[in-house]
């Protein structure tokens, strides 16, 4: 068994670990998909195909096709929404958003057929450059905006709701919407047609019934006019404001373009009341929350994807298979989720409560630390997901003992200096025969100075009962905050220096096993953010095979002792 597998890992940095981890495949990904409706599939480059349901991830190389009465709307990475209807497929070439390098930044997708309406996100709103959408008649370029666009029998019909577009193709560019005659069009064979109100193949405005007069319709004409080689010359937006020209209201994407409402409006987000709305499985889909994080794990649900951004809590999770740290988030019932990382990705596990969540259990006097036992069984499993998005689970039927706690902040403990102790009575565990723990103790010295654990010694004693003790298991150790650097870290890691276990129902010196040191552990954290308060750890005892009969005797639990008033702290920060 291998206690603390994130080792070398600090709790601050597994925290980041498991965020990278969990979105390092989606390096990637363009968007995602916020709802479906009936028959959508992507097809990657190399010819494979799938189906496509809320929340899956929609890659950079996927073409995207509806089939007859389909639809299916996606939140690009960069807040760009876009609604696909049926009969249409769309292909994404590329995503790349860059903050930090804006003139890396590019969209360029394909139009093959079919059409879109679409509000664009933040790349393409500093390099207009940068977004483009090619059709097999025109490409499309955007100065800010909320567009249609369809392909439909050799032509490219498009009209502009805010902001502009430009139209291209060997004849000329033409522009739509801000600044232009023309917020409707359609570009093919025979040239460039501006019209007035909105085509019939575009269907509906995204709202009926707004006319908008006025100078605040939401129109930005900061840029100026456009370029002269244009097919419409620069003018103003009034052909919007036609009578009886169901222009919809403005939607400001930097004030209100991430809200449910404004989306709605724009029918670029499903209406939770439309019945016609579902997963693809004739299911009704809940309102879509576009203020939460999208996971990019289906491990994850979004809300607990969005806490894992910004948890600061720590723990320790003991299974049947070793023990290790874990950053944790907690679920709609607020139990612990604890998030492991290792050379492969990320484990998660929860509890299955069958309706009942596990209680949690608060040790004496040692802060803000909670523990508890998850009695995984047949009904009621612990469940754990070992592979990145996917849904596959693990059962584990058999106890699981779990920890958390907000470890000491990295900067906070490394301006550490002077000694202290820790000592306590509190622990959680159970032993081979399957026996609690009824008496415990322990404690040890810490130099912040040098890193060094000293005087380090732990008492556990087992039964059935509180008159009969049955085992008493006794370990010394020594250890380090530094691990194998020269800074204070929140993590201990403690040395075994001697063990054993004394049956105490017989005569017991007669009845002494000695400690596997090798494979026994001990260790975990300092708790406390900004502020002291204890060490929390795990442990696995068990006993050297002396006979050679592969029988050995095991204990395994947690620990959570209180920093003690005696010894002395300087330059902790306050």
């Amino acid at each position: 068994m291998e206690l603390l597998k994130t080792t070398g890992l600090t709790l601050t940095t597994l925290f980041f670990t498991a965020v990278l981890s969990l979105t390092a495949h989606a390096a990637d990904i363009a968007g995602h998909i916020i709802m479906v409706k009936g028959d959508v599939s992507a097809a990657t480059g190399d010819g494979n195909q799938r189906a496509l349901k809320r929340r899956d991830p929609v890659f950079v190389s996927d073409t995207i096709t509806t089939g007859e009465s389909s639809r299916v709307q996606i939140r690009f990475i960069d807040n760009g929404l876009l609604a696909l209807q049926a009969n249409s497929q769309l292909a994404i070439h590329s995503y790349n958003q860059n903050a930090d390098a804006p003139e890396q930044e590019k969209v360029l997708m394909e139009l093959v057929e079919g059409g879109f309406r679409t509000l664009t996100g933040t790349i393409g709103k500093g390099n207009k450059e940068a977004y483009q959408v090619d059709t097999p008649v025109a490409s499309i370029g955007i100065r800010g905006t909320l567009y249609s666009a369809l392909v439909s029998q050799g032509q490219l019909f498009a009209g502009v709701w805010k902001g502009g577009i430009r139209l291209s193709n060997d004849s000329g560019s033409y522009d739509l919407g801000m600044g232009a005659d023309y917020a409707f069009g359609s570009l093919g064979s025979n040239g460039f047609t501006g019209m007035m109100t909105p085509p019939d193949e575009l269907g509906d405005s995204p709202t009926e019934g707004s006319d908008q007069s006025g100078d605040d319709a939401g129109v930005d004409d900061s840029e100026g006019p456009q370029d002269d080689t244009s097919g419409s010359a620069s003018g103003t937006d009034n052909a919007q404001r036609e009578e009886g020209n169901p222009v919809p209201n403005p939607l400001d994407q930097d004030d209100d373009g991430n809200t449910l409402e404004s989306l709605k409006e724009q029918g670029l987000v499903n209406d939770p009341d439309d019945d016609n709305t579902d997963n693809g499985n004739g299911t009704p889909e809940p309102p879509v929350d576009i203020a939460t994080r999208i996971s990019p794990d289906v491990r994850l649900s979004d809300d607990e994807y969005t806490s894992l951004l910004t948890s600061t809590e720590g723990g320790i999770l003991l299974t049947e298979n070793g023990t290790q740290t874990a950053a944790v988030i907690r679920d709609a019932n607020d139990q612990p989720v604890f998030l492991v990382v290792d050379g492969e990705g990320v484990d998660i596990t929860r509890f299955s409560y069958a309706g009942t969540a596990a209680e949690i259990l608060v040790p004496a006097g040692v802060g803000d630390v909670e523990w508890g036992i998850w009695n995984g069984s047949v009904a009621t499993p612990v469940e754990q997901y070992l592979t990145d998005d996917s849904n596959e689970v693990t059962n584990v039927e058999t106890p699981v003992f779990w920890l958390a706690a907000e470890p000491i902040q990295e900067t906070v403990v490394a301006a550490m200096t002077g000694s202290v102790s820790f000592s306590g009575s509190e622990a959680l565990g159970t032993n081979s025969e399957g026996e609690q723990i009824l008496y415990s103790s322990g404690s040890f010295d810490l130099d912040f100075s040098s890193g060094i654990i000293s005087n380090g010694n732990i008492n556990l004693s087992y039964g059935t009962a509180p008159e009969s003790v049955s085992t008493n298991w006794y370990a010394e150790f020594d250890g380090s905050i530094r691990g194998n650097g020269s800074t204070n870290s929140p993590n201990v890691t403690m040395n075994l220096t001697y063990g054993d276990l004394t049956d105490l129902s017989e005569n017991m010196s007669e009845n002494m096993s000695e400690m596997d040191l090798v494979n026994s552990k001990l260790g975990g954290f300092l708790t406390g953010s900004t502020a002291l308060q204890a060490f929390v750890g795990a442990y696995h005892f068990r006993t050297i095979d002396a006979a050679g009969t592969g029988v050995v005797q095991t204990a395994d639990g947690l620990v959570a002792w209180p920093l003690s008033p005696i010894g002395s702290i300087t330059d902790l920060p306050q």
